[in-house]
């Protein structure tokens, strides 16, 4: 009723500007003017800030931000672990965020007991043997906007495994940190995200999808530099002035 009432309606993003249409409303009245992103200016390398955080240098830090609600995904991101740090020992994921699902990731983590090695030394982990999971994964809760710049900065792929976004501001922020993004073709991500381009693009919740990607990330050398390149290309397009101007 709103917004057929409305002279101009703007949206954050050509995605929720096609929602907004579907209601019955005249498309020309319907604006997209993308929010601006804040950016951290710390001047403090990957090294110094992975000192800061206590994160060991042989260790490879995967890292997913948002609220934790069913549509996130962060029980898939969980679930592919075990496979990942077959193959990769030293990886780690950091989950930030807070919300209703606490609990139940809480609990799919300290479950999951990643296998032995077996006596002929298939589907083995090498030298991690039978540790748990919550070993490998850390939820780290809600925290201040400068902290989760520290882990973005100091970490080596950002995913988000969403089901719906209508502009994700957390998605800027990663690119504008510099490491290599991985997210979902939901909503407005594909207008912020450019498949090999300055990120790559996997469906929701496609376990296979999301593994190859991030194996993907963490062993072509060239494709991660230029995804992160090319991220930081991205955020600096999402600036005040320009937001203000349109």
């Amino acid at each position: 009723y709103i917004v057929r009432h409305s002279d101009k309606i703007i949206v954050p993003s050509e995605y929720l500007r096609n929602l907004v249409s579907g209601w019955g409303v005249l498309s020309s009245k319907v604006f997209v003017i993308y929010n601006s992103v804040e950016i951290s200016t710390s001047r403090k390398d990957k090294n110094s800030l992975r000192k800061e955080l206590k994160i060991l240098p042989e260790e490879k830090i995967i890292i997913s931000i948002g609220r934790l609600t069913k549509w996130k995904g962060f029980e898939a991101i969980i679930d592919i672990f075990p496979e990942l740090v077959k193959k990769e020992p030293q990886l780690k994921l950091i989950i930030i965020g807070d919300g209703p699902e606490w609990e139940n990731l809480e609990l799919r983590i300290n479950l999951k007991v990643l296998p032995s090695p077996t006596a002929d030394g298939l589907g083995g982990l090498g030298p991690v043997g039978n540790a748990e999971l919550e070993d490998y994964i850390a939820l780290l809760g809600k925290m201040a906007h400068e902290e989760i710049f520290k882990y973005l900065r100091a970490s080596d792929v950002f995913i988000l495994n969403t089901g719906y976004e209508g502009f994700s501001h957390q998605l800027v922020e990663a690119l504008g940190s510099g490491i290599p993004v991985i997210t979902t073709s939901a909503g407005g991500n594909p207008e912020v995200i450019k498949d090999k381009e300055n990120g790559l693009l996997v469906a929701y919740n496609d376990k296979n999808a999301i593994k190859e990607a991030i194996e993907l990330v963490l062993s072509d050398v060239e494709l991660s530099a230029k995804l992160s390149e090319n991220g930081i290309k991205t955020a600096k397009q999402f600036t005040k002035k320009r937001m203000l101007d349109e």
